[in-house]
């Protein structure tokens, strides 16, 4: 894992080496910079592969005519390294960084439909005088990038670098914060809060000319609509996701420093559990957390750890860990994105470090991918089928954004109608795609990815490898969901091949998070939550919801079974709020208002 800068400008005297610093918690091990003409690539290294310096980046090929930077993990690399070899390619490391290199100075970007990993990276060509960026299919790996009306051109990891560099604007774009109220996060593909600031969609690779980027292209083939295996049984199906799922686990598994697995006691961590103790001859590092006075799932994490055999440790999180996190982290939300979760992931993943582990595998991507949200039961029941598609994607629209009716209720009416346009109006498909293709790489890797490398940790993913992925979405629907059983053939494939006890494979979905009980009942907690809200009195009236806000954080009103409908709808926006607040004044101060200008009662 890695932090990745590039400048490419005609003003000589812009420094680098403070955007670079910004990037330090990505990787911490080493860091370089290379510079040819006006560009400037930079790069900050968690090393995880080949620790010694042949690793090191900027990386360039022997003749010097490519320079590559990179963040991921290419986990077939060995593979590719081989049939690298039998070409005649010659290596002088076992990082995976210069089999990407190799690979694209033969193969060109054609070589990226043979990666299996997650990845960013930019390559220099200096004969061409071009660079070419590219991001994994999923999105698992961050990369932004702005373009400026000088020619000035900028990309980097995280948006904490282009606040560093004078050259680059950095404004709110209001538009989009008003998104991130109504939804929760920016499911924009292109666009961030940032409004100078772009980031390149998953699967796609962007080529820099004369410091002009041209469009976005994807260069990953993924279907529109899912393939048929027709014939296949469900023992078939769940015997090949068992080979497939098990190659990809040994795979990233494989690194030259520690590695341990983040444990839930949920069926997909304990499947991932499973399948890397069967991988490894030795025991399986496994790290479960439990809440202060909330225990969550440490009891089936304990089950799932005796097991499969692992090596296995606790921890507690407390609320005034979580107060602390709030109050000085919230600049680690980058690309502004709503969830309680992410702040106990970043205790989480400091755990993890101080631990020993640098490498931790986690199961993120496996609801999105094998339908395990009550989302695809309640969007494509049969019934809903027969109404008409307009109130069909309205529905699609109360479900992900929590509102009757909001500003971008029309943008995502077109989002949604492009979908079911290129799925055949399957509905089912149409809440997987925009699950995979939006919610996914735009709030709930950004979670993982942000609050990992905030501690130089490096989150796997296995359930997002792009084997997995074109197998789930090959699969029946029937193999995927069945009225309210969810992840069918994962479920099976797991009892098929007795990785879990019976209680394990059959418990439904509870998810990591902080409890909801802290939110509304800790004193210190709301506490602090209504000072930060309220104190921005002009943002909640921009919003037009000053009145109902004040309301909700004062306790005599919000008594009565009659208003908790209310109340639960209206603690979402408080909470996307107290974040908010929270993000901006890490970024831009304490001023009140910056975050009100341009904000409409719309928004509300």
């Amino acid at each position: 894992m890695c932090g990745l800068l590039g400048i490419w400008t005609r003003d000589a005297s812009v420094d680098s080496r403070a955007a670079l610093d910004a990037l330090t918690h990505r990787g911490p091990d080493d860091s370089g910079i290379f510079s040819d003409g006006g560009l400037t690539l930079g790069h900050t290294r968690l090393s995880i592969l080949d620790l010694s310096a042949a690793g090191h980046q900027p990386m360039s090929s022997q003749d010097g005519r490519y320079t590559l930077i990179y963040n991921g993990e290419i986990y077939n690399h060995r593979e590719l390294r081989e049939s690298l070899q039998s070409r005649g390619c010659r290596f002088v490391s076992t990082s995976d960084t210069e089999v990407l290199l190799k690979g694209l100075e033969h193969k060109g970007v054609g070589f990226l439909n043979l990666l299996c990993g997650m990845f960013s990276f930019a390559l220099w060509d200096a004969e061409q005088r071009e660079l070419l960026l590219a991001r994994d299919v999923t999105g698992v790996k961050p990369l932004l990038y702005y373009q400026g009306p000088d020619g000035t051109f900028a990309f980097a990891s995280e948006l904490k670098a282009f606040q560093a560099l004078d050259c680059c604007r950095f404004d709110l774009d209001q538009k989009m914060m008003r998104q991130y109220v109504e939804f929760g996060y920016v499911w924009d593909p292109q666009r961030t809060v940032i409004g100078a600031v772009r980031k390149l969609p998953p699967g796609h690779l962007l080529r820099v000319k004369d410091g002009r980027a041209g469009a976005p292209q994807r260069w990953h083939p993924m279907a529109s609509r899912p393939r048929k295996n027709d014939g296949e049984s469900m023992d078939q199906a769940a015997d090949r996701l068992y080979e497939t799922l098990s190659d990809v686990v040994r795979q990233q598994l494989v690194a030259d420093v520690p590695v341990g697995l983040l444990l839930s006691g949920g069926v997909d961590s304990s499947i991932l559990a499973a399948l890397a103790a069967r991988a490894l001859e030795r025991p399986l590092r496994t790290l479960s957390v439990g809440f202060e006075n909330h225990p969550g799932e440490l009891q089936h994490a304990r089950t799932v750890a005796r097991f499969v055999g692992s090596d296995h440790s606790e921890q507690t999180i407390t609320v005034d860990e979580v107060l602390a996190e709030f109050e000085h982290n919230a600049r680690y939300y980058d690309d502004l994105f709503w969830d309680t979760g992410f702040i106990t992931s970043l205790i989480i993943y400091r755990r993890c470090r101080a631990e020993g582990l640098k490498v931790v595998l986690v199961g993120e991507g496996a609801d999105e991918i094998f339908a395990g949200y009550g989302t695809f039961t309640q969007l494509s029941q049969g019934w809903v089928n027969f109404l008409p598609a307009a109130l069909h994607r309205y529905l699609f629209y109360r479900q992900y954004s929590g509102q009757q009716w909001g500003e971008f209720r029309t943008d995502f009416d077109e989002l949604i109608r492009a979908i079911a346009e290129q799925t055949g109006n399957d509905w089912f498909e149409v809440v997987r795609r925009y699950e995979l293709d939006y919610r996914l790489p735009c709030n709930l890797n950004m979670k993982v990815d942000r609050a990992s490398m905030a501690n130089s940790v490096e989150a796997r993913v296995p359930y997002q490898d792009p084997r997995v992925v074109a197998l789930a979405l090959g699969l029946p629907r029937s193999y995927l969901r069945h009225g309210d059983q969810d992840k069918r053939v994962l479920r099976h494939m797991a009892r098929r091949h007795r990785l879990l006890p019976d209680e394990i494979i059959a418990r439904p979905k509870f998810g990591m998070m902080m409890p909801g009980s802290w939110l509304k009942d800790d004193p210190r907690l709301f506490d602090f939550a209504r000072k930060v809200v309220c104190a921005n009195s002009d943002l909640l009236a921009a919003l037009g919801v000053e009145r109902q806000v004040k309301a909700f954080f004062n306790r005599r009103e919000r008594r009565g079974l009659r208003h908790l409908r209310r109340h639960l709808a209206l603690s979402t926006l408080v909470w996307r709020l107290f974040v908010l607040e929270l993000w901006r004044r890490s970024y831009f101060g304490d001023p009140k208002g910056s975050c009100a200008d341009g904000l409409s009662s719309r928004a509300a």
